[in-house]
């Protein structure tokens, strides 16, 4: 529950989504509600690698960017 709730678009897509359209986070809540499956598990944690990925390269980026002190 905590995870589908810390995603951002839940709540705003949980109240605005159109019948029939499932997006990740509704679809994950859903899961949950029944119980936690290893699917969930599963996309927790590509989430969690993707975010510490998308975190490490921005971490590169930007200090590759700053000038260096002589």
């Amino acid at each position: 529950m905590a995870f589908t709730l810390s995603i951002d678009d839940f709540v705003i897509t949980f109240f605005s989504a159109v019948v029939g359209v499932s997006t990740l986070p509704l679809h994950i809540y859903s899961m949950i509600k029944i119980a936690v499956t290893p699917e969930v598990n599963a996309i927790s944690t590509l989430l969690i690698l993707l975010t510490l990925t998308m975190i490490a390269l921005a971490s590169k980026i930007t200090s590759n960017a700053l000038p260096r002190k002589p």
